[in-house]
């Protein structure tokens, strides 16, 4: 009789039983939404799906074991009830009401409740907690009609598709009468769900069978082969396949020994970091008052320090472009362009232009870059000249918003945050990319090479280890506002990621040491572009041209043997790393520069940013934009260049309003008149090269990636 009492059972026994059906339904359940999740949308073989699905099966195994707990419990004090209940009915009717519940909570808060704000929840969820208990009752008393095994399963496949069917029509009325839509995807998932306990079953069956099937034969087997035979046999054909898979394992895995390039004897390697998305200003080294960098403040006393170094433009794509070809946006094209690309998308890098990285893998440098964020990937043309470039991000993104378990937990645990802080949601922590360069350092630092490092830890949403976390809060402060509140900690976390990087770039430059190639490696210290917080009312970047977002550090270190130190005033700019460095290596220049070295002195620096359409208008309606601006002597200027602006400027004495605060435009017109010509016979605008660029196309991880940073809408 399949109907066994619970006082034939321990409660071991009991409690494992639960957890084994639990186990085995939730893994069903997940399996099937994988199912949907691959022929819906991008294939679900990654980390994330195979962690989910040990995650559904460990929330099985904890559910089942809970619910044994309880049913022992509640038969321990309903005693006259213990001989009455059947254990295997009462544990799938339970599993049942389990996952209905799972739903059922869910499809009400999502879908029901933004309907009728003001319905009471306490009455509400109760309701759902009593359909639920109704269910599970009703349920049992229909399983325990079953005498058998046949009628038994029988008696279950029909109540899952009738459970299913009704629950699938209530919210197709629902969805249709209320909001007008057909189904949605919750609608599809439930659809589609309701075959797990039906095939549940049919795979219970299945597996059984297939259990005793194999038990017959193995001890058939064992009369013609004995287990210590068994156990060499296994361990020959775990030697052949590893072998095998070594042999077929790329080189690049492997330990590389590579023989000295003659034509770089005496040459050194070259290490350039750019720390995404910070400010000078937010650095001690560069006068902060709180102590974000002790590492780089040790790493400038022997190194040259630019305090006035300026990024080309306020966001990552054409700041590391023009890092990596000494041009401006407006010469390499790599930016936004709505009217001459006719897309909200921005364009890669061209390969006609001759990238750092191809020059010194021409003369024979080993290259690699190993990048943090999504817009320094090989989609936007940064990866030309590298040998090696990874830039294999990972992003959970779409798993998080596409399972059941997960929408449920994200409703009291911020499951992108976890995600972001384990480098999994789209972009890398710093953690993770020292790994990953440190594996590349073990096979390739006995040869001169040229390594890119790319750390994003300063980029939204700011969430540094919990260490760093806590290391600059403030206490609270009951009489300042919210928002002043809000920007203290925003503050604060942004902080902590600097001086999380900072000390990830002291185990860097320890790995160097311990290698014995420190004394012989230039580095070269970084970011692409600031962060406005509140000030000019503008958070983040990507929109403005104004100090917070283009002025930024550099630091360089020099080989040994070419000791140079020291503090440099003059402005300087991301463009003039590239004619700097390869005049130190004693290489040739490419024609098209527009850098010069930085040791030469500038009397101009200029950034800009082309037109995209956004949704924050600048000082009024506008909705495409192009900036440029120009720094001389002690004065800024800035002028928008569009149709809706009718040419607007501004002019900024920063030397003695440095937080640019008043626009000295209409009090010194000729000075505002004088830099706008200096600015036009400078750079005129050049649209050929823009105009043989392609928008970039995005494969939807990407996508979500920029789009949840705010790059693209």
């Amino acid at each position: 009789m399949i109907k066994r009492k619970i006082e034939n059972l321990t409660i071991g026994k009991l409690i494992f039983n639960a957890a084994i059906f639990s186990l085995y339904g939730w893994f069903i359940f997940v399996g099937f939404e994988i199912i949907i999740r691959w022929v819906k949308g991008p294939s679900p073989w990654s980390f994330m799906i195979l962690f989910t699905l040990f995650f559904y099966c460990g929330i099985g195994i904890a559910v089942g074991a809970v619910l044994g707990g309880t049913i022992v419990i509640l038969l321990k004090v309903a005693e006259r009830w213990r001989q009455k209940i059947e254990t295997i009915p009462l544990i799938m009717s339970c599993c049942i009401a389990l996952i209905m519940f799972l739903f059922t909570g869910l499809l009400v808060h999502d879908l029901f409740l933004p309907l009728y704000p003001n319905l009471p929840r306490a009455p509400l969820n109760l309701a759902i907690g009593i359909f639920n208990l109704i269910l599970l009752i009703t349920v049992y008393i229909m399983l325990t009609r079953g005498v058998n095994k046949t009628r038994l399963l029988t008696t279950y496949l029909t109540l899952s598709i009738v459970i299913y069917a009704f629950m699938t029509m209530g919210l197709y009325i629902n969805e249709k009468k209320l909001s007008g839509n057909i189904f949605d995807l919750d609608a599809v998932r439930i659809l589609t769900n309701s075959g797990i306990l039906i095939s549940s079953v049919i795979l219970y069956v299945i597996i059984y069978r297939i259990f005793i099937f194999a038990g017959n034969r193995a001890v058939k087997l064992r009369k013609y082969i004995s287990l210590k035979a068994a156990i060499v046999i296994g361990i020959f054909l775990l030697a052949v396949g590893g072998t095998t898979l070594y042999i077929n394992t790329p080189t690049a895995l492997k330990k590389t020994v590579i023989k000295p390039n003659s034509r770089l004897e005496g040459k050194p390697n070259i290490v350039l970091i750019t720390m995404d998305t910070t400010r000078a200003d937010h650095l001690s080294c560069y006068g902060y008052h709180k102590n974000t960098t002790p590492y780089l403040d040790v790493l400038t006393q022997e190194s040259v320090v630019f305090k006035n170094a300026y990024a080309p433009s306020p966001w990552t794509l054409p700041s590391h472009a023009s890092l990596f070809t000494g041009m401006y946006p407006d010469k390499h094209g790599a930016h936004f362009d709505v009217e001459i690309m006719k897309s909200n998308w921005p364009a890669s890098l061209g390969e006609r232009h001759n990238t750092l990285t191809e020059i010194l893998a021409d003369h024979g440098y080993k290259t690699a870059g190993v990048i943090g964020g999504p817009l320094c990937g090989r989609l936007f043309g940064l990866e030309q000249g590298f040998e090696y470039y990874d830039d294999n991000l990972v992003s959970v993104k779409t798993d998080l918003e596409y399972f059941t378990l997960f929408k449920v937990l994200s409703r009291w645990i911020s499951l992108e945050d976890v995600a972001a802080r384990q480098g999994i949601d789209g972009c890398r922590v710093a953690s993770q990319i020292n790994k990953l360069v440190f594996s590349w350092l073990d096979r390739y630092s006995q040869v001169p090479f040229f390594l890119f490092i790319n750390y994003y830890d300063a980029h939204r949403p700011y969430l540094p280890p919990e260490e760093y976390s806590l290391l600059f809060r403030e206490d609270e402060n009951p009489e300042i506002t919210k928002s002043e509140r809000r920007k203290r900690h925003l503050l604060s976390q942004y902080d902590g990621e600097i001086a999380y990087l900072d000390d990830q770039m002291r185990k860097l430059f320890e790995k160097l040491k311990g290698l014995n190639i420190y004394d012989n490696t230039m580095i070269i210290i970084t970011s692409d572009h600031g962060e406005f917080f509140g000030e000019h009312d503008f958070w983040g970047h990507l929109h403005e041209l104004y100090q917070e977002v283009i002025k930024i550090p550099l630091i360089i270190k020099y080989p040994s043997s070419y000791p140079q130190k020291g503090v440099y005033l003059n402005r300087v700019s991301l463009v003039d790393i590239v004619p700097t460095l390869l005049s130190f290596l004693e290489l040739p220049l490419p024609e098209d520069l527009q850098g010069v070295n930085l040791f030469e002195g500038r009397s101009m620096v200029m950034a800009e940013i082309y037109r995209r359409y956004y949704k924050i208008p600048r000082k009024g309606k506008r909705f495409a934009k192009e900036l440029k601006t120009l720094l001389l002597d002690n004065y800024k200027y800035i002028q928008e260049y569009s149709k809706e602006s009718k040419g607007q400027e501004e002019l900024y004495d920063i030397e003695n309003d440095p937080r640019e605060l008043k626009n000295l435009v209409d009090k010194m017109p000729e000075k505002a008149k004088e830099m706008r010509m200096k600015l036009i016979e400078w750079l005129p605008r050049d649209e050929s090269p823009i105009s043989a660029q392609k928008p970039t196309e995005f494969d939807k991880a990407t996508e979500e990636s920029l789009r949840a940073l705010g790059y693209i809408q």
